[in-house]
Formats: C-alpha cells, sequence, structure tokens
C-alpha cells in the first residue's frame, strides 16, 4: 500500500493560494517544473511552489499528466473547474468544506488527514497522543512508520491547517491565514490539547452536506444511517459529525424534497430523492 507523509514542505494552505495556482496552471499547465518562473508568478518562494504543487492534487483541484514532449503537466479536475466557476475568488466556506472532503478520502496522497478524519477517535488530544496513534495505525497496515519529525511536522501542518482560534483570527495577517480555518474542526482547549468540534448549520449547509453524501455513495438511493455516520469516508466520519446533528441535517433536506426519510424503519435509513449531485452544487452557490 503506498503511502505518504510530510508532503507539503512543512506549508498549510494559505488564503488566495488555491485561486492563484489553478489560474497558473491554466495559462502555463507546466508552470511547476519551471520553478522560477512559478516564484515569480505566483509571488511565493520556492518550498511553497512544492508544496501549493502537491495541495492542489491532495485537494483534488488538479492531476498531473505528460504531454507531446513526455513533459510533466498539471490540468485542472473537472471539480476544480467547477468550483472556480461557481467561487471565482475562493471565499466561499461550501467550496472548502468539499475540499476538506476529499482530502480526508485521500489514504494514499494525503494518509494523516485520511486518517485523521476517518480512525482517529479521541476527541481530545496533543501532539503525543496523535503520533502515537497515527504510528499504530501505520504498523496495523503493515507498513513502515516514518521518522517521528515526518508525523511531527504532519501534525503541526494539519493543527495549523484546521485550528480555529478567534483571537489568532483578529492578530494574524491575513495572508498567513488557512482558509480551512472557518470550518471550526479543530478547537484550542487548555495547555497543549485541541478538540475536534462537531459542526453545525451555521458553518456548514445542508446542500454541502447533501452534495457531499451523493458523492460518497454514488449512485446509491438507499442509505442506512448507521452507514452515513460510521462508514469510512463517509460524510459523518469527514464531517466529524453525531446522529443528532445528522438528523437535524436530514430534517432539512425532507423539507426541501430532497430525501424522504424511512419512518417505518425508525428512521434508519433515507431515500435520495433528487440525485443529481451537479444540480445541487449549483443551487447552493447561486442561492449564498
Amino acid at each position: 500500500m503506498n503511502l505518504s507523509f510530510s508532503k507539503h514542505e512543512s506549508f498549510y494552505p494559505r488564503i488566495g493560494w488555491l485561486r492563484k495556482g489553478l489560474d497558473a496552471i491554466e495559462k502555463n499547465d507546466h508552470i511547476f517544473l519551471e520553478r522560477t518562473t512559478a516564484m515569480e508568478e505566483l509571488g511565493i518562494g520556492s518550498n511553497m511552489v512544492k508544496s501549493l504543487r502537491f495541495w492542489l492534487t491532495a485537494l483534488g483541484l488538479s492531476y498531473e499528466d505528460t504531454n507531446s514532449k513526455k513533459q510533466t503537466i498539471q490540468k485542472p479536475t473537472e471539480l476544480g473547474k467547477k468550483l472556480l466557476s461557481f467561487d471565482k475568488y475562493f471565499e466561499d466556506i461550501g467550496t472548502f468544506w468539499i475540499l476538506h472532503f476529499k482530502i480526508a478520502q485521500k489514504q494514499s496522497e494525503a494518509t494523516t488527514w485520511f486518517w485523521f478524519f476517518n480512525y482517529f477517535t479521541h476527541v481530545s488530544f496533543n501532539k503525543n497522543t496523535f503520533i502515537e496513534n497515527i504510528a499504530k495505525y501505520i504498523k496495523r497496515l503493515g507498513e513502515k512508520v516514518p521518522s517521528e519529525r515526518s508525523l511531527e511536522n504532519d501534525f503541526n501542518v494539519l493543527r495549523r491547517m484546521y485550528l480555529y482560534d478567534p483571537k489568532e483570527n483578529i492578530t494574524k495577517e491575513k495572508s498567513f491565514m488557512s482558509p480551512f480555518r472557518d470550518l471550526k474542526l479543530i478547537k484550542k482547549e487548555n495547555g497543549n490539547f485541541y478538540k475536534k468540534n462537531v459542526p453545525d448549520l451555521d458553518n456548514l449547509n445542508p446542500k454541502i452536506f447533501f452534495y457531499c453524501l451523493l458523492e460518497s455513495n454514488n449512485d446509491i438511493n438507499d442509505i442506512n444511517l448507521n452507514k452515513i455516520l460510521d462508514s469510512k469516508r463517509s460524510v459523518g466520519k469527514i464531517f466529524n459529525l453525531d446522529m443528532s446533528v445528522i438528523h437535524e441535517f436530514l430534517g432539512v433536506l425532507q423539507e426541501e424534497r430532497l430525501i424522504r426519510i424511512n419512518k417505518q424503519a425508525g428512521m434508519n435509513s433515507i431515500k435520495i430523492m433528487h440525485n443529481n449531485k451537479n444540480k445541487i452544487l449549483e443551487n447552493y452557490y447561486r442561492n449564498v
């Protein structure tokens, strides 16, 4: 099994990076091979260029291919094109919920992110708990555990990428902020401890929840609620939801006739009434 760690050059994605990166590869699909050109075009350092290349692919915004000259090139994915058309400046929080959903599904490309949002069950944690548990996970897969420094790098980047700290939001320069902080999935506790946070309807729009639900279940029209909550790569796992919050989302979606809750089964399943995920996404962005 291919696992990867610390490919981000110790940089989390910053506000404005992703749109700039997509714009750049639209103009020059091998810009990331021209390090000096990329640095000048994007206004970031050499290691940041390598980092941005990683984030564009890990978040599902671009993919790498080869051209007729056998050069490695980067192209926007269909999702990348779609999000750019709906949210030109990458400012809407729904965009980052979708990108979070994408990266947390990638066991090979972003192993730490996949593990943290699918397997790590601690609500409260610190760096030591994080590193000990991911090392155990890697061993269970029969793979060699990378250096502690590499895992610590991933811990620091993941923490800084998602940590919501109102004080820091006031004092920190915007260009150093992560757009994923507003998902509020990690909050600071006492000392060196952090907490995985459960989002609510004020922060996670039900249509974004529904779009990702359709993404993770393909063309399945009857879905068990336990699968939504507990299955790996599910919206429940990746968005850190509990059953009471899932019922809130489903209640809104039923009112809009997008689903029907199967009450005869004790509300243990839902029937999808509208499964065109692209229309759902278009409707979300049109109304925000």
